[in-house]
């Protein structure tokens, strides 16, 4: 009998900076592995030609008014059904075993769109409450003590991040998992 090889998407809003470094390790580590990887995230050449270089396929998630209202507003807006259903899609489509969601804009519409009907981990790379004060807050903490339910495992990079959620009231399966620094890249000093 042949088995069909682990099939993995990952969902990430960043396109760029620490949170889309991230991603494409995962993304190369697992292709290596002999897994189907696919990436949905906003359109952007380099980072589509980087998840490809990893072994990987890019789908296109077309979010510009979405993120456009969430950067004045801190809420999503109104075409977040729009996202979750590309994230659902996606999903389907790639017959994922795993979704992986990378940031708070993947972890709402990701979230949301699967509610716990398949695997899901999510990587916040910072809540989503520490960018709102006020009522705007109050939702927001409410929404990730939801949504954590739909969650597999949560993956927090420190143990501050996991000690905020916990201290917000989420309940989560978690996961504390540093980020790892890449040592040829980054050599330790020399002793002086």
């Amino acid at each position: 009998m042949h088995e069909r090889a682990l099939s993995v998407v990952h969902v990430t809003e960043p396109v760029d900076g620490g949170v889309a470094r991230c991603a494409l390790y995962l993304v190369g580590d697992q292709a290596a592995r002999g897994w189907r990887v696919a990436v949905l995230a906003p359109p952007d050449r380099e980072f589509a030609a980087a998840v490809e270089r990893a072994g990987a396929r890019a789908l296109p998630w077309r979010l510009a008014a979405r993120q456009a209202a969430a950067r004045r507003t801190g809420f999503p807006g109104l075409s977040l059904l729009r996202a979750a259903r590309a994230v659902a899609d996606a999903a389907a489509a790639t017959r994922a075993d795993v979704v992986h969601l990378h940031s708070s804009q993947a972890g709402l519409a990701g979230r949301l769109a699967l509610r716990g009907r398949r695997p899901t981990v999510f990587l916040p790379n910072a809540w989503s409450f520490y960018a709102v004060d006020g009522i705007a807050r109050s939702a927001v903490v409410r929404w990730e003590r939801v949504a954590a339910r739909w969650a597999s495992a949560i993956v927090c990079a420190s143990e501050g991040e996991r000690r905020d959620g916990i201290r917000a009231g989420i309940r989560a399966n978690w996961r504390m998992i540093p980020n790892g620094i890449d040592l040829d890249a980054f050599p330790p000093a020399p002793d002086g």
